[in-house]
Protein backbone atom coordinates (compact mmCIF):
# COMPACT_ATOMS: atom_id res chain seq x y z
CA UNK A 1 0.00 0.00 0.00
CA UNK A 2 2.73 2.60 0.69
CA UNK A 3 3.86 2.31 -2.94
CA UNK A 4 0.41 2.99 -4.37
CA UNK A 5 -0.04 6.11 -2.22
CA UNK A 6 3.01 7.88 -3.67
CA UNK A 7 2.08 10.78 -5.99
CA UNK A 8 4.21 9.41 -8.83
CA UNK A 9 3.13 5.77 -8.46
CA UNK A 10 2.27 3.77 -11.56
CA UNK A 11 -0.58 1.39 -10.73
CA UNK A 12 0.02 -0.68 -13.85
CA UNK A 13 3.73 -1.10 -13.11
CA UNK A 14 2.87 -2.13 -9.56
CA UNK A 15 0.44 -4.73 -10.94
CA UNK A 16 3.20 -6.10 -13.19
CA UNK A 17 5.51 -6.39 -10.17
CA UNK A 18 2.79 -8.48 -8.52
CA UNK A 19 2.73 -10.82 -11.53
CA UNK A 20 -0.39 -9.36 -13.15
CA UNK A 21 -0.48 -8.14 -16.75
CA UNK A 22 -2.94 -5.30 -17.33
CA UNK A 23 -3.91 -5.08 -21.00
CA UNK A 24 -6.96 -2.79 -21.20
CA UNK A 25 -9.20 -0.56 -19.12
CA UNK A 26 -12.72 0.75 -18.96
CA UNK A 27 -13.72 4.06 -17.43
CA UNK A 28 -17.03 5.39 -16.25
CA UNK A 29 -17.15 9.14 -15.76
CA UNK A 30 -19.93 10.88 -13.85
CA UNK A 31 -20.37 14.56 -13.11
CA UNK A 32 -22.43 14.88 -9.93
CA UNK A 33 -22.92 17.08 -6.90
CA UNK A 34 -20.48 16.57 -4.05
CA UNK A 35 -21.62 14.50 -1.10
CA UNK A 36 -21.02 15.57 2.50
CA UNK A 37 -17.61 13.89 2.81
CA UNK A 38 -16.42 15.32 -0.52
CA UNK A 39 -17.55 18.80 0.53
CA UNK A 40 -15.28 18.54 3.58
CA UNK A 41 -12.33 17.12 1.63
CA UNK A 42 -12.55 19.75 -1.12
CA UNK A 43 -13.49 22.53 1.32
CA UNK A 44 -16.81 23.34 -0.35
CA UNK A 45 -19.65 25.04 1.49
CA UNK A 46 -22.97 23.26 1.80
CA UNK A 47 -24.50 25.48 -0.92
CA UNK A 48 -21.53 25.44 -3.34
CA UNK A 49 -22.83 24.30 -6.75
CA UNK A 50 -19.41 23.04 -7.92
CA UNK A 51 -19.86 19.62 -9.56
CA UNK A 52 -17.57 16.69 -8.88
CA UNK A 53 -15.98 14.54 -11.55
CA UNK A 54 -15.99 10.89 -10.48
CA UNK A 55 -14.09 8.32 -12.49
CA UNK A 56 -14.26 4.59 -11.94
CA UNK A 57 -11.42 2.89 -13.81
CA UNK A 58 -11.19 -0.89 -14.10
CA UNK A 59 -8.24 -2.70 -15.61
CA UNK A 60 -8.27 -6.23 -17.03
CA UNK A 61 -5.80 -8.81 -18.26
CA UNK A 62 -5.89 -10.25 -21.79
CA UNK A 63 -8.52 -12.86 -20.76
CA UNK A 64 -10.84 -10.21 -19.34
CA UNK A 65 -10.18 -11.00 -15.68
CA UNK A 66 -10.46 -7.88 -13.52
CA UNK A 67 -7.21 -6.74 -11.88
CA UNK A 68 -8.08 -3.52 -10.08
CA UNK A 69 -10.67 -0.83 -9.59
CA UNK A 70 -9.63 2.79 -9.11
CA UNK A 71 -11.92 5.49 -7.77
CA UNK A 72 -10.81 8.99 -8.75
CA UNK A 73 -12.63 12.16 -7.66
CA UNK A 74 -11.87 15.81 -8.39
CA UNK A 75 -13.64 19.12 -8.79
CA UNK A 76 -15.22 19.28 -12.24
CA UNK A 77 -14.76 23.03 -12.53
CA UNK A 78 -10.96 22.71 -12.58
CA UNK A 79 -10.47 19.42 -14.38
CA UNK A 80 -9.30 18.81 -17.89
CA UNK A 81 -9.53 15.36 -19.47
CA UNK A 82 -6.78 14.43 -21.90
CA UNK A 83 -6.95 10.95 -23.42
CA UNK A 84 -4.77 8.86 -25.68
CA UNK A 85 -6.23 5.71 -27.13
CA UNK A 86 -5.87 3.30 -29.99
CA UNK A 87 -8.16 3.73 -32.98
CA UNK A 88 -8.45 -0.04 -33.23
CA UNK A 89 -10.01 -2.43 -30.74
CA UNK A 90 -7.50 -5.18 -31.46
CA UNK A 91 -5.98 -4.80 -27.99
CA UNK A 92 -9.32 -5.59 -26.32
CA UNK A 93 -10.58 -9.18 -26.47
CA UNK A 94 -13.51 -9.28 -28.92
CA UNK A 95 -16.05 -10.62 -26.43
CA UNK A 96 -15.49 -7.51 -24.27
CA UNK A 97 -15.59 -4.84 -26.96
CA UNK A 98 -18.41 -2.28 -26.92
CA UNK A 99 -19.40 -3.02 -23.32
Amino acid sequence: MPEIEKPDSDVYELLRKLGKNPCWCTETIDVVHANTVERKIFELSSDDPTPMLKIIRRSFDAQGSPLDVQFLTDRADIYRLHYSFSLYASGIPEIFRDK
